[in-house]
């Protein structure tokens, strides 16, 4: 249903009942910069790909909506 350059499969499907989800769709803003300090921090990514994600981080907010209305139609079996 979803992939991406880093991930072969971001999300899939299996049937009408079973829905696998890669990322993690509950994850704030707040949590999403703690988890990125903390990799910089331990230097497991290097400060420009931590201001990257930082600076899209500024401007919004992670789509929630987005994601529950996906799972709500799943469970529809809208999908």
């Amino acid at each position: 249903m979803a992939r991406s350059n880093k991930t072969r499969i971001e999300m899939f499907k299996y049937g009408e009942h079973i829905m696998g989800i890669q990322s993690h769709p509950e994850y704030t803003k707040d949590i999403l910069l703690n988890i990125i300090d903390r990799l910089l921090n331990r230097n497991l990514i290097e400060e420009s790909l931590a201001e990257e994600a930082n600076s899209k981080l500024e401007s919004t907010e992670p789509d929630s909506e987005a994601w529950k209305k996906l799972c709500t139609s799943f469970l529809k079996g809208k999908l």
